[in-house]
């Protein structure tokens, strides 16, 4: 599957991926602008994996993943195999409060119960199992973490 993400999110979906035994490409969008998302490389892993959720932080009113969903399906409707799944926080208004927007905001067990969700819809099984070698995203996840690049990778 594909997973969208920025900042914190990307090493959540790593360490999700992993415990989870799911093969994924991560994509780290690196921009929040809908603008200048690369949906040239989304297509290309898009075309492989035919499965995608966007994953954010944010609370559900405040996120841009509708917007970035809306266009997936516009773009990539024949590589789908099933719907854009988007895994955000709570509906909830802005707070002050550490407690409620830690109540808001995604986490791990949204994530677990997204892509859980994403696997059984699409009937697939994970890819890892406990013991064997992960190649493949966390191999070029360290690579690009220790050269500092701002290009965009797949994972």
């Amino acid at each position: 599957m594909t997973l969208l993400a920025t900042l914190s999110m990307i090493d959540l979906c790593c360490d999700v991926a992993r415990q989870m035994g799911i093969a994924a490409d991560i994509i780290d969008l690196r921009t929040l602008s809908l603008r200048d998302i690369d949906y040239e490389t989304i297509g290309a892993s898009l075309r492989k994996t035919n499965n995608i959720a966007i994953v954010e932080q944010t609370t559900r009113g405040t996120s841009i993943g509708a917007h970035i969903a809306d266009e997936i399906q516009r773009r990539f409707f024949d590589d789908l195999d099933q719907p854009v799944k988007r895994i955000v926080g709570r509906w909830a208004s802005p707070t002050v409060s550490k407690v409620l927007e830690q109540a808001a905001l995604a986490g791990s067990e949204d994530l677990k119960a997204g892509l859980s969700e994403m696997l059984r819809d699409s009937a697939q099984q994970p890819a890892y199992k406990e013991g064997q070698p992960f190649s493949g995203f966390f191999q070029a996840w360290r690579m690009f973490m220790n050269t500092g690049s701002v290009e965009q990778y797949i994972i």
